[in-house]
């Protein structure tokens, strides 16, 4: 129920709750899921593949669309020198021309590409030409990109953000045009202009750390804008146009330009959106930029409600007018977070065990846990103080307006907190840190060799390879058929289908941790069809 103070304000907040929740809803329910970093879904040859022919090419796939990193596809043989390729990309693939016969024995390919959300991902691949070498020399890939720095000015960024469109949509539309608010607009503005600094610093920073990160070296500004994709280069343009005209808006006289000030709040919130997890699609970008937008109200809007109410504090009409236009909004903007947030990590996150699971999940936990503390303080401020101002008289009138302020500087705070660990989580991947795979060999038949890959071998979702040859070490034409089990517990026949890399790929959950058995089986012809078991030793998932 709406106060019956509040008229048109609590009108207006009400309804755009409710239209961003039946918005929201219908995006949902027509939505595809969307990806994350990238991550190789087959490759031929295939991972520890022996091939009976030297390949001229090798390809990788990923389960969405790449960019090269220059310099960064190396092949290696088994003496860890570099043999001549080329790389290149097409859409989701990688594929490297080899420059030479390659002879017999191991191979390495170490690669560093860019992922569709401009986050650096590499990892090898290794094949055998005739035979396995009897040693491989190390070989050092691609250093892994630090994301500490990446984190740290994300947090700052974001907070110089927040803090410029919401004290500017604070002191455009929520304070009223009083000259006993005068000074408080002043400084107000003054917040406004040093966000709209401190982001923009911030992105560049930004911008010169996830190009030296993709190139895996340190690269100046310059190099760094020359080299940066055009995704990188928009965000930080519209970024730059935004607060911009959102600064240049807020300083017009006699009164901030509405226009200007909404169309430059636009810009700046689309920016994120552009080169996160969620850019891959339309309805997930979208709600990125919206869940940006009512964070910075709240949180902007609650420091300039801080700044503002000691100008009220001998009128208790005044203040209570000021609290109800703020927290009116404030509900709104809590529903609008709510329902964002819950888009976008539906749409993120891959499965419910990965908010356990993994890094990024636990992340997202702590930074809930923050939000509903938030959340507390500020139904505290408005169904308690609130009422409490109105009220208040005398002396009892200027302890509530004090109480009120404490009361939403410390939400401001733990907001802060929110976007700290907002910063180290869009640099995490939402999948988690990916397991190398446990492979295992065997014969069937005592003639065909078979290969058993599991990755990550942890409880959850597993991809399981299984590769079967005929007796020359070619593939074999028939299809394996796998069963796996553990004491009473049997999981069936998987399902496994033919990939092009080789072998025979399927997907299976295990639920628990211990040793499973993996048999696999194959009709070799009318009368027979032996069998070969596995045992696999399961662990418990890591983020």
């Amino acid at each position: 129920m709406i106060h019956p103070g509040l008229g048109t304000w609590g009108r207006r907040a009400l309804w755009l709750a409710a239209t961003t929740a039946v918005v929201a809803a219908v995006l949902a329910a027509f939505a595809i899921p969307a990806h994350a970093h990238a991550s190789v879904i087959d490759s031929d040859p295939a991972h520890h593949q022996v091939l009976t022919e030297a390949p001229r090419s090798l390809t990788l796939t990923y389960n969405e669309p790449v960019t090269l990193v220059p310099d960064q596809v190396v092949l290696y043989d088994a003496t860890a020198t570099v043999v001549p390729s080329q790389a290149r990309t097409e859409g989701a693939r990688l594929i490297v021309d080899v420059d030479q016969e390659l002879a017999d024995g191991t191979y390495v390919l170490t690669w560093r590409i860019i992922s569709a959300d401009t986050h650096p991902v590499g990892g090898a691949l290794t094949f055998s030409v005739g035979e396995p070498s009897p040693s491989v020399a190390p070989i050092g890939g691609s250093a892994e990109a630090s994301t500490v720095g990446l984190s740290v000015w994300g947090f700052i960024g974001y907070l110089g953000l927040f803090l410029a469109i919401g004290t500017a949509i604070f002191t455009t539309w929520l304070l009223p045009r009083l000259s006993r608010f005068d000074e408080a607009a002043r400084r107000i503005r003054q917040l406004t202009l040093a966000g709209s600094a401190v982001a923009v610093l911030a992105g560049l920073a930004g911008l010169q750390l996830t190009v030296g990160n993709q190139l895996g070296s340190s690269v100046g500004l310059v190099e760094a804008w020359r080299g940066a994709s055009a995704d990188l280069r928009w965000s930080l343009v519209l970024l730059a146009l935004g607060l911009g005209a959102v600064t240049a808006g807020v300083m017009c006289r006699p009164h901030p330009a509405r226009p200007l000030v909404g169309a430059g709040t636009v810009l700046a919130t689309i920016s994120p959106a552009l080169t996160g997890h969620s850019r891959l699609e339309l309805v997930s970008t979208a709600a990125d930029a919206v869940h940006v937008l009512a964070g910075g109200v709240w949180l902007g809007g609650l420091i300039a409600l801080a700044i503002s109410l000691p100008a009220a504090t001998s009128r208790a009409e005044l203040a209570a007018q000021l609290l109800s236009r703020f927290s009116t909004v404030a509900a709104a903007v809590l529903s609008i977070l709510v329902l964002t947030g819950l888009l976008l990590a539906w749409r993120i996150v891959p499965s419910p065990e990965a908010l356990i699971d993994t890094g990024y999940g636990r992340l997202l936990l702590t930074k809930t846990g923050l939000v509903l503390i938030v959340v507390a303080l500020a139904a505290w401020n408005r169904f308690v103080l609130l009422p409490r101002t109105r009220r208040a008289t005398g002396s009892a009138r200027v302890a509530t307006t004090g109480t009120v302020r404490r009361t939403v500087a410390a939400e401001a705070a733990v907001l802060v907190g929110v976007l700290a660990v907002t910063g180290f989580l869009v640099n995490q991947p939402p999948a988690g840190r990916e397991q190398p795979p446990l492979v295992q060999t065997a014969v069937l038949a005592d003639q065909h060799p078979i290969e058993l890959e599991v990755t990550p071998a942890r409880t959850g979702s597993n991809r399981i390879r299984v590769r079967l040859l005929d007796p020359g070490g070619g593939r074999a034409t028939v299809s394996p058929v796998l069963r796996v089990t553990k004491g009473d517990l049997n999981l069936g026949e998987i399902r496994l289908i033919h990939a092009s890399g080789g072998g025979h790929l399927g997907d299976v959950i295990i639920p628990e941790t211990g040793t499973w058995t993996f048999t696999v089986s194959a009709r070799l012809d009318r009368f027979s069809e032996p069998a070969v078991t596995f045992e696999v030793e399961v662990g418990r998932r890591r983020g």
